[in-house]
């Protein structure tokens, strides 16, 4: 008993000093008393408990890294004895700074709290009900930065703001890193055209980064426990294999502003330095930039334009443009990161793998099973071919996936579609493996907080309706129902995926293959991502666990399954991976969330048929007549009931912003201003047409397609007689008879149609109403501001443009909030955080439309004025850009600002996505403009 109170003596003053700098408790135990503190209302001890725990928090991983980064001997050559040796100095140094807690293991899901910012969260509370609202202001500011989807805290920051004492300065990021701040103040003074002020806030935030992608990358090499009994060699290689994973999502994480990825971060800076360089007449730097830009992307067309305007026009030699050598060997590294991550994607074994010992015997014996039952597939094919009017086609079924309860059909739903969908999982939570989950259970919890998911939660309830009656078709089955129905979302590249069990084969309901569980009798999983770089894939698996086929997830694939198909899926290793799940059975009970469903879409409908009548409409049309809106058409002038022509919708100056925004497409690049005015004024279009159709139910969005049509070639008198559109109806199939058939294909649901014209200086291109023999009854002719609306079961046709270009606006309508055109809504959305993030107001307009879309109340602006402000506002084209490459959304966050740009493809608002380019200044080759040498302005 002495001996070990003298061991323990020695221990204590052995650590005496380790521990006296810090607190003697770990992070994960002052986490827990602040919790404590927290729910017994102690809010002074809370607030300091989370801060002594985030404090200890950073020390620890400081220590970690620091260790690490002292004992690697870069020179040295790889062999086990240098191994050794700085494994020693590790140890040694992790115990003299951390004492005991060296070898001590902090669990998963603590880590993943302080990753996450929780203890800001719970911290700014505890300030808040000390009335400490300056440091609240911080600590709420520092978790809404990587949460700006929380209400709760939004409302707070909100309420700190009008506190007294409280200043702007109080909203900080208390965990911005030096880079960020860096690249952001870059950003503002390249705008302001400071450009040596740029080209050295650039060149401090790459020597930041370089630091922190290094901490981050040694950061990686933390402990892992294998969960089997591997050999040496496979011991060492499985470990090493975590880190690369870890090491690869530091590219990501770093790169991430908020919640927003700035994609090629590295690679941005010398696009942005060569201009800023070579403006402040540094032209060695700038020719060093391009050399490091081109180690990223080397065939960049307008860098090697830069170059050749150089060399060939400006007389410079082509040995100036040398990369540097720091970011020559950044690119080698990850080359070969890269290289040995596409080895282990394609061809490393994991340990739960399994090989067939006679795959050739398995698959053979397999394939003579399945081709007895040929006729079967062959009958169940016939079934589902009525979905094709859908644009749901059946790929493979069968033998092409070893089993005769398997198939799989593309073409579900589109990729705006399947966005809204994954939007749902990402408002849930995150578990301790990376799964995130909404059932129809969460989403009317979701919606009933936020209406702007109300269209997700629909699409949902289509979808899963769809695939519900797909698969019942398919197996000819028409006692199934829905058991359950969630979407899940895997998160891509998290250290979290070699957390799961060793045992655990992934399903696609985010749990492990359990064959206790009692199973529905089918299962058909709808994928809202595309997974196409080798991971991520859905496999189907032999009873000795070979895998039989594999399906590559794409936005719209629908891969169903009987109760008797073992599968699985690899984690994805760069991206998200989200899908629809839904289970059918004829034995266990429907899922109690689709009646809550109905329920919420039914009083969000009631709600939505209060307030419009016939007074409203008449007091919404005498503002649109004040506006100098003007029916000069309607009824029997046009030979029919649900028809009318309006002029003045839009001015000769709007015609023509709207018509270089069709244009301006094809170069990828637009300005926000632009697609203000064409939100706005398509919006004011549906309001006319609600308005002047009577309507006692809301009028929405189904589709917006902006196109102009040129001058078709050929013989003149060929060109007068050819249609640019057929005699046609927008919601029925016209049959032989002349009658109109409601055809699925036909887009059933809308319910109006519109046209409203940009110019009118070309030749042909009239709009005509028809007959039901398909013959001329009234013609209109296209001029700017002239809007033609009518009933979507209308005969109508276009006549082909014999000279010149027509351009308009194509606006389909309908009654059915399911229907409403989702890519609209995050147009919407993303405008309206780029109008109250970059000018602190909302887009008045937009908010409207917005309210509309969502069930508030129509409120009809002065829209003149309005859209004169918009364009008046001094905002320049320069203000937002477009990415040539990238398609997603990025936006960064510079405290309470931030830039954002969007991009409209010509065919609709389908492909509307958020971009960020910051005018990256690209110097062209502009031997005709006098020698002049421009910044490339993308927008």
């Amino acid at each position: 008993m002495e001996k070990v109170l003298l061991l323990l003596s020695l221990f204590v003053l052995e650590n005496c000093n380790s521990l006296s700098s810090h607190s003697a408790l770990s992070y994960e135990q002052l986490y827990d008393l602040g919790m404590d503190a927290y729910k017994n209302g102690k809010w002074d001890k809370c607030s300091s408990l989370f801060q002594k725990a985030i404090d200890d928090y950073h020390f620890y991983k400081r220590t970690l890294i620091d260790c690490r980064l002292k004992c690697k001997d870069k020179k040295a050559p790889p062999s086990f004895s240098n191994i050794l040796v700085e494994g020693n100095c590790l140890r040694k140094c992790k115990k003299k700074v951390l004492g005991f807690r060296a070898e001590l293991e902090v669990s998963f899901a603590v880590n993943k709290k302080f990753e996450e910012r929780a203890p800001y969260n719970y911290m700014s509370f505890c300030y808040f009900k000390d009335e400490q609202f300056k440091a609240a202001a911080s600590a709420a500011f520092t978790y809404y930065v990587t949460h700006p989807e929380d209400e709760r805290t939004l409302e707070s920051l909100q309420f700190y703001r009008l506190q007294k004492g409280v200043e702007e300065e109080d909203f900080v990021d208390k965990e911005k890193r030096s880079y960020q701040s860096h690249y952001i103040s870059g950003l503002t003074a390249y705008n302001d055209r400071e450009w040596v002020t740029a080209a050295d806030h650039f060149q401090q935030s790459l020597s930041d980064y370089f630091i922190e992608e290094e901490r981050c990358r040694v950061g990686c090499e933390n402990g892992f426990v294998h969960g089997v009994f591997p050999d040496f060699i496979n011991a060492i290689a499985d470990h090493y294999l975590t880190v690369l994973v870890c090491e690869q999502k530091c590219l990501k994480m770093l790169s991430t502003f908020g919640t927003d990825e700035v994609k090629d971060f590295v690679c941005e800076h010398f696009n942005y330095l060569q201009y800023a360089y070579y403006q402040a007449n540094n032209f060695e730097k700038a020719f060093e930039s391009i050399a490091n830009y081109l180690l990223f992307k080397p065939k960049d067309g307008l860098m090697l334009s830069n170059i050749k305007y150089y060399m060939e026009t400006l007389g410079y030699s082509a040995d100036l443009f040398t990369p540097s050598k720091i970011v020559r060997e950044y690119v080698d590294m990850w080359k070969a990161i890269d290289s040995q991550l596409d080895f282990i994607r394609e061809s490393y074994i994991l340990p739960n793998d399994v090989i067939s010992p006679d795959a050739e015997a398995v698959m053979k014996d397999s394939e003579e099973v399945y081709l007895e039952d040929s006729s079967l597939a062959v009958n169940r094919s016939a079934n589902v071919v009525v979905f094709e009017k859908l644009g749901l086609h059946l790929v493979n079924e069968g033998k092409q996936f070893k089993g005769n309860d398997r198939f799989m059909a593309d073409g579900l739903i589109r990729d705006d579609q399947c966005a809204a969908l994954a939007d749902l999982a990402r408002a849930m939570p995150e578990n301790e493996f990376g799964v995130r989950s909404a059932s129809l259970k969460d989403s009317v919890q979701i919606v009933s907080k936020s209406e702007d998911y109300e269209i997700s939660m629909r699409l949902f309830f289509r979808g899963l309706a769809l695939m519900r009656l797909y698969t019942s078709a398919y197996f000819d089955d028409s006692s199934l129902h829905v058991s359950h129905a969630s979407i899940v979302c895997r998160s891509g590249a998290v250290h979290s995926d070699l957390s799961l069990p060793e045992s655990c084969v992934p399903q696609e309901d985010g749990s492990c293959w359990n064959p206790n569980l009692q199973k529905p009798k089918y299962t058909v999983v709808a994928y809202l991502t595309d997974n196409t770089d080798g991971t991520g894939q859905f496999y189907f698996r032999g009873d000795n666990g070979q895998v039989q086929a594999k399906v590559d997830p794409i936005c719209g694939r629908l891969v169903g399954f009987g109760r008797d198909s073992r599968h699985g899926l690899n984690l994805s290793w760069r991206h998200d991976r989200c899908a629809l799940v839904v289970q059918l059975s004829s034995v266990l009970p429907e899922d109690p969330g689709i009646q809550e469903v109905k329920k919420l879409m039914a009083k969000l409908d009631e709600e939505r048929m209060k307030g419009l009548d016939e007074k409203d409409n008449a007091a919404v049309l005498n503002e649109f007549y004040k506006q100098g809106v003007k029916v000069s058409l309607h009824g029997e002038q046009l030979f029919g009931r649900e028809r009318f022509v309006a002029d003045g919708l839009s001015t000769p100056a709007e015609c023509d912003q709207l018509i270089s925004l069709a244009r301006l497409v094809d170069e990828n690049r637009i300005s926000a201003n632009i697609l203000h005015l064409f939100l706005d004024i398509s919006e004011h279009a549906r309001l006319l047409v609600e308005k002047f159709f009577n309507q006692t139910r809301r009028l929405y969005f189904d589709y917006t397609h902006l196109v102009c049509r040129t001058a078709l070639d050929g013989d003149t008198e060929d060109v007068e007689k050819t249609l640019s559109h057929p005699v046609h109806a927008d919601n029925c199939i016209i049959q032989d008879d002349g009658s109109c058939e409601k055809d699925p294909l036909a887009y059933v649901q809308r319910t109006y149609s519109a046209v409203m014209y940009l110019n009118d200086d070309f030749e042909g291109g009239q709009f005509f109403f028809a007959h039901k023999n398909k013959s001329e009854q009234v013609s209109i002719s296209p001029t700017c501001g002239r809007i033609v609306a009518f009933n979507a079961g209308e005969y109508h046709g276009v006549k082909g443009v014999t000279k010149g270009q027509r351009c308009a606006i194509a606006m389909w309508f309908t009654n059915d909030p399911n229907f409403v055109e989702v890519s609209r809504l995050h147009a919407i959305r993303r405008l309206r955080s780029i109008d109250s993030e970059n000018n602190n107001e909302k887009h008045d307009g937009l908010d409207d439309e917005f309210d509309t879309a969502t069930g508030s109340n129509d409120n009809i602006d002065n829209k003149q004025s309005k859209l004169e402000r918009e364009l008046n506002s001094g905002k320049t084209e320069s203000d937002l850009h477009i990415v040539r490459e990238d398609r997603h959304e990025q936006t960064m966050k510079a405290d309470s600002g931030s830039h954002s740009g969007v991009e409209v493809r010509r065919e609709s608002l389908m492909n509307l996505e958020g971009t960020i380019d910051y005018n990256a200044g690209r110097i062209e080759d502009l031997s005709e403009r006098n020698g002049d040498v421009e910044s490339r302005d993308e927008l």
